[in-house]
């Protein structure tokens, strides 16, 4: 059946499959042109993981190419489990494909089922889960036009329920103390109010900006809890906001000090999200004050970057600063050599 998924999605959209990175250890299959994982996935894979704690039974409603559940259970505990639920046949096949790649079956459950039908089937509404995440559509039928690509159609557009349908989903299947982590964009009252209706509390917001020079959010990430496990004299924090560019396009401090944190390996998860900005930060002014005096003998720089790889950061491509240190380093080490006679 599988096979026959694979010539079917082959005839359909002439596209072929593709393998791509979502982890520095874990891949994940995509149509080469069809609904591909963003960073909306992976800041809410972020939040979630970091309200984890102890809470390893993993759900995650509308799975779609399972790049959140995924992001997330990555960075839990060996032992921790995922349960991914998705309507889109192709979007299962690809799914299942990634879990067989990475060796992932035994701590892996996809199903292949609506999620409004999920929550109240009898066989699976019995089971409650610890940490719930979700990437809904983010645009009603009637506000947007349906792409000819069915996959994308339904992952841009509500055609099977929106944000709503997610929280009462999460709400009848959490557990107790347990935690529901959604993305949506910023601007939609729903963010507020379909937790609410569903008996959810909003625990944390957090913004995201795509470019300094714009007034308002793009999206945001919401923590849930139940409205019986949080206190009655709560309130929520103001919301938290990361920019991801500056106006020139060049990524933030912030942006950059994410992206590292993303890369460590589970092992690592004792160094925080400010360890990992500090030791940027700390590369860019050493950097800076290498390059202004030539003629020093580079052990600043070169400390520098020890610190930075003993937090875990490692010289990737798109790590601009210990790569371009590293590169000053051998700059001065080429200029410095004696030349043989």
């Amino acid at each position: 059946k599988q096979n026959n998924m694979q010539q079917k999605i082959h005839e359909e959209h002439g596209e072929g499959v593709t393998l791509d990175a979502l982890t520095p250890e874990w891949q994940v299959y995509q149509l080469k042109k069809g609904h591909r994982f963003s960073n909306d996935d992976k800041l809410c894979a972020w939040r979630a993981a970091e309200h984890a704690g102890w809470r390893k039974k993993c759900l995650d409603l509308g799975s779609g190419i399972g790049s959140v559940g995924l992001s997330v259970l990555w960075r839990l505990p060996d032992d921790a489990t995922l349960c991914m639920v998705e309507a889109q046949e192709e979007s299962v096949m690809l799914c299942r494909k990634s879990v067989m790649h990475n060796k992932l079956n035994e701590r892996v459950r996809i199903v292949h089922m609506d999620l409004r039908k999920f929550c109240i089937d009898p066989e699976e509404s019995s089971n409650k889960y610890e940490l719930i995440t979700g990437s809904p559509p983010y645009i009603p039928p009637a506000n947007g036009i349906a792409s000819k690509h069915t996959q994308k159609a339904h992952c841009r557009l509500e055609l099977r329920g929106g944000l709503d349908d997610y929280c009462k989903a999460a709400a009848h299947l959490l557990a107790p103390r347990g935690r529901f982590i959604f993305v949506m964009t910023a601007a939609d009252a729903r963010c507020k109010t379909a937790p609410r209706a569903a008996g959810l509390v909003v625990l944390e917001r957090f913004e995201y900006k795509f470019k300094g020079n714009r007034s308002q959010a793009h999206i945001a990430t919401i923590v849930c809890a139940r409205l019986e496990d949080v206190q009655s004299d709560f309130s929520p924090p103001e919301p938290y906001t990361m920019i991801l560019r500056q106006t020139d396009g060049k990524r933030t401090l912030d942006y950059r000090a994410w992206q590292e944190y993303m890369q460590l390996k589970p092992t690592h998860q004792n160094i925080t999200l400010d360890q990992i900005k500090h030791a940027l930060a700390d590369l860019r002014m050493t950097l800076q004050s290498f390059e202004q005096h030539p003629d020093t003998d580079g052990n600043e720089l070169r400390d520098a970057i020890q610190r930075a790889e003993d937090l875990g950061i490692t010289s990737t491509p798109g790590s601009e600063e210990l790569c371009t240190a590293k590169r000053a380093l051998l700059r001065l080490s080429s200029t410095t050599t004696p030349s043989s006679s």
